[in-house]
């Protein structure tokens, strides 16, 4: 990306949804480094999955569901 990197556009989304009041989103990291310490480096800024690229449509279906159950429902994505 040209402004920022993956790891400061992740710090960037969960310092802005925190300002905002706003609940905590998934956030999930596409990348061609999917090695170990990238998975690790991706949680430690907040995101929630790594995917490697070219992303496959089973990962893509097997991942979306993990984090899409737990995401808050309706329209009020305020935090209570």
């Amino acid at each position: 990306m040209p402004v920022m990197d993956g790891f400061a556009a992740g710090r960037a989304i969960r310092a802005d949804v925190a300002a905002q009041g706003l609940r905590r989103c998934p956030v999930i990291a596409v990348t061609g480094n999917a090695l170990d310490k990238d998975r690790a480096s991706t949680h430690d800024v907040g995101m929630d999955d790594l995917l490697s690229k070219p992303v496959r449509p089973d990962d893509l279906l097997a991942c979306a569901p993990r984090h899409l159950a737990a995401a808050p429902k309706g329209a009020d994505r305020r935090s209570a």
